[in-house]
């Protein structure tokens, strides 16, 4: 009886310490996509293309992105395809301005919102650089590069969810 017993109780540990150890995994791991989440949900980004009038792509092409609010400046370049990416930003307006040697400079108002990419695809015009071109755009921005509906969870939605 002893041996049954001891057979028992030490299977019982086996799989108690299997759960448990599953357990911390799930744990480690749902913190570390909290931190995550928390992270990467509270910016977003502005990515685009440089080009001239007749598509080709402008290289070395200066950006430079400037938030409305704070007055932080990102100088960015654009990469051989006249392509460019700000990183992570805090959500808000931001003032973009444009230039490349031999083109006239352009200046975009630019709305970055909390888990967006917003695009921005200039064309440069052919002039002085000492010119600058203004262009206004709406306040209203639609997705075109995530095909995902995106919101901001608030306290009183994550309770809801259980």
């Amino acid at each position: 009886m002893s041996a049954c017993l001891t057979k028992f109780l030490s299977s019982w540990g086996a799989a108690v310490k299997t759960r448990l150890n599953a357990l911390a995994v799930l744990l480690f791991v749902n913190i570390g996509l909290t931190l995550f989440a928390q992270i990467t949900l509270d910016t977003g980004s502005i990515i685009g293309t440089i080009s001239d009038p007749t598509a080709a792509v402008i290289s070395e092409a200066k950006v430079t992105i400037t938030n409305i609010a704070t007055g932080q400046v990102v100088d960015l370049s654009t990469n051989p395809s006249g392509a460019f990416n700000s990183g992570a930003l805090p959500p808000g307006k931001y003032k973009t301005l444009v230039s490349a040697p031999g083109f006239s400079s352009t200046e975009t108002t630019v709305t970055v919102l909390i888990g967006n990419v917003a695009t921005l695809n200039v064309t440069l015009q052919i002039g002085s650089e000492k010119e600058t071109v203004d262009v206004r755009a709406s306040d209203f921005r639609v997705n075109t590069e995530q095909p995902a509906v995106q919101g901001v969870l608030n306290e009183q939605l994550i309770e809801n969810l259980r």
